[in-house]
């Protein structure tokens, strides 16, 4: 049996019925909360601007799309610097062959700000003050070609990840981008090239062999945006939106030069001028140094005219090193005395008026480094030819005392 309840007081049922009438008056039903729906977020369409980052691929900085709002609350971002292949030499062969290996990638917006922070490049961004359809042209553009799987032809300064952002602002907003003036002060091709290589001579090097007389301009108003901060610059110019800092890293302050890569050149020929000078006379020693005169020279002849040949940038083509570097100095160890002489006077008579040439701005390629690579060692060689063999050192004797 229960025990009997308690009957409630009068504050129990005054305390119950302002508990009853403010859950009735201030908390929502659950069909009214369904009844009013939030509403989407608008668009909005971020330029990312990265900054230059350790390895080579990334000297020259980076550039990437992101939409927030829509189907993407959370933000994505839209980078086309993403090679579609696996492999840095299968990558590196097919893009020079102009295979179209470059696609684009949607990632989440967090991720993209995390990945390159984590290589402690700089980040900035930019607003686009677009209308909702422009936005929406743009996120159809990145979306379309993420889902169709688009793939491009690579090349550093005609198409490349910020190329291809360029222009799916200027379709997006019916050519507002186009219109950019160029700067007071607008570099060559090669001096944007090398100015992101600065300190670092073996990449300087390999650009002042093979690149050719194609990038000795400077490039036009719209060309210039293929570069990230150059198209940092328009979007401030044209849309009016300053960049915001969205991570930094402190670089160093140091200013190295970009001359290192000629130098090394002419560094080079002169240790093989002096190898060739020291084995004069001695037909065992000429016949080992040029054997390495040869190997050196004969190798980076075949490379130069090989890629020449066998790809598909202009630059690599239309190159004045070819007549330089030809892959015939293999030849050298093996030539008689007689024929040596000849072919070495051939070799110079081509190579010296294309350093005047150089000299003079005739050809506007920078070759004069590479002249002095090949026609000193070339030039000692021959002038050794004609040299008898030092005389040697002989170790002075104590006289002899007859008893």
């Amino acid at each position: 049996m229960f025990a009997p309840q308690p009957k409630p007081t009068l504050l129990r049922r005054a305390l119950f019925l302002v508990a009853a009438l403010w859950v009735c008056l201030f908390h929502p039903s659950p069909s009214h909360a369904q009844e009013a729906p939030q509403t989407p977020r608008e668009l909005t369409v971020d330029l990312y601007t990265i900054g230059p980052g350790n390895y080579l691929y990334a000297r020259h900085g980076h550039s990437a799309l992101c939409v927030t709002g829509g189907p993407y609350p959370e933000g994505r971002c839209y980078d086309y610097g993403v090679p579609d292949v696996q492999g840095e030499i299968t990558m590196l062969w097919g893009t020079l062959r102009g295979e179209a290996l470059f696609v684009v990638v949607g990632v989440d917006q967090r991720t993209l700000v995390n990945a390159f922070a984590s290589q402690e490049r700089q980040i900035q961004k930019q607003q686009l003050p677009l209308s909702q359809d422009e936005a929406q042209r743009i996120l159809a553009i990145l979306d379309d070609a993420v889902k169709n799987k688009e793939r491009y032809a690579y090349h550093p300064s005609t198409a490349n990840c910020t190329t291809k952002i360029r222009d799916a602002i200027d379709t997006a907003t019916n050519g507002k981008l186009h219109d950019v003036k160029s700067p007071p002060s607008v570099p060559r091709y090669r001096e944007i090239l090398e100015d992101g290589l600065r300190g670092r001579v073996p990449e300087l090097a390999v650009v002042a062999l093979f690149s050719g007389t194609t990038i000795e301009r400077p490039p036009n108003a719209w060309e210039h945006l293929f570069h990230p901060p150059r198209l940092r610059d328009a979007v401030e110019e044209r849309f009016g939106v300053k960049p915001e800092m969205v991570y930094t890293w402190p670089q160093a302050s140091v200013q190295v030069g970009t001359l290192g890569g000629r130098l090394f050149w002419v560094a080079v020929g002169g240790l093989l001028a002096i190898l060739a000078w020291r084995a004069r006379g001695v037909s065992e020693k000429r016949t080992r140094e040029l054997g390495t005169l040869g190997f050196i020279l004969g190798l980076l002849g075949f490379f130069i005219w090989f890629a020449a040949i066998a790809f598909v940038y202009p630059e690599l083509s239309h190159n004045w090193v070819l007549g330089v570097l030809w892959p015939t100095d293999f030849a050298l160890k093996y030539l008689p005395l007689k024929h040596l002489r000849r072919y070495l006077i051939a070799r110079l008579g081509v190579i010296l008026p294309l350093g005047i040439l150089s000299l003079a701005g005739i050809i506007a390629q920078p070759i004069f480094s590479i002249v002095l690579f090949a026609a000193l060692p070339f030039a000692v060689t021959l002038r050794a030819l004609n040299m008898p063999a030092p005389a040697s050192k002989s170790t002075p004797t104590a006289p002899s005392t007859s008893s």
